[in-house]
């Protein structure tokens, strides 16, 4: 028996471990929901000839305060 190995081993149902990724998953969306730290921001797109606007590209923005915060460090927020 390994060194600080106390207790005995199964396998691990397949539907079990989807069913608590999917809950954990779920949790850390409403957190970050909850918190309101998700902004959208919409960028126009332009005709560089006549410079009308011909689309817009949406962005999606995390903020704690007024700190803009990268896509990693919304998802370690999450966790």
């Amino acid at each position: 028996m390994p060194a600080g190995y106390d207790g005995i081993t199964r396998p691990l149902d397949p539907r079990r471990a989807n069913a608590d990724a999917a809950k954990t998953v779920r949790t850390r969306i409403n957190r970050v929901l909850s918190q309101k730290t998700l902004q959208p921001w919409f960028q126009p797109i332009r005709c560089l000839n006549t410079g009308t606007v011909i689309g817009a590209e949406a962005l999606t923005l995390g903020f704690t305060g007024k700190t803009v915060r990268q896509p990693r460090s919304m998802a370690e927020m999450a966790h």
